[in-house]
């Protein structure tokens, strides 16, 4: 069986890419970007914001001042935020079984901390991986590495649940195994090792391995 699990955060654990999608147009309006609308955001962003950015005239030099942006702009739209559907139901298996949890996401640590106390998600991770916390965020393997030490597992025992498709190559060059878990701004993930749009269906993936 395996004995971790590592998780995205948006849209795997949360959904708020409405939030999201509105604090990225502020930001980019902030550095001196183009005015977007949410609708914009959505059908250009292909999971890398940092290319829509630039697209829209944010400086290259200025994309590291995004992530504490994002701590101003986003908690003006909480009320977009919500749990996916049926996460505690998975997460509370994972915790019965001992089966280690941690988070990989290319956000901000502010963002990712507040909506798990709100939901009251602490006893479930042993870490959080932000986009602050490594200096190369994904589909770089360096935040998958960190995951792998900070577990201290073997890469072979631990599932790895995204919805980006190109770090899922590295994810599995690193002897892991991939969930992609469909998301409404997913590209192609056929690279994963499994696809599921409902995310109950980690648990019984968890429960076919010997």
């Amino acid at each position: 069986m395996f004995k971790a699990v590592l998780f995205d955060r948006n849209w795997v654990i949360i959904d708020d890419l409405d939030a999201v999608a509105r604090a990225n147009c502020d930001c980019i309006v902030e550095l001196w970007g183009e005015k977007i609308t949410p609708e914009t955001w959505f059908k250009e962003i292909r999971q890398d914001w940092h290319a829509l950015f630039v697209q829209k005239g944010v400086k290259k030099e200025d994309l590291p001042k995004v992530l504490p942006l994002m701590k101003k702009f986003y908690p003006k739209y909480c009320e977009y935020v919500r749990l996916i559907d049926h996460i505690t139901d998975v997460l509370d298996f994972l915790y019965a079984n001992n089966i280690k949890m941690g988070i990989l996401s290319n956000i901000d640590r502010f963002s990712i901390e507040s909506n798990i106390e709100r939901f009251g998600l602490q006893k479930y991770f042993e870490f959080i991986i932000s986009g602050e916390d490594v200096k190369n965020i994904k589909p770089h393997p360096e935040g998958l590495e960190k995951a792998i030490a900070d577990f201290d597992v073997d890469p072979a025992s631990i599932l790895y649940v995204d919805d980006m498709p190109t770090v899922f190559i590295a994810a599995k060059k690193l002897g892991m195994t991939t969930i992609w878990f469909v998301s409404r701004i997913s590209e192609d993930l056929s690279g994963a090792d499994q696809k599921i749009n409902d995310i109950r269906k980690i648990i019984d993936f968890v429960k076919k391995q010997p």
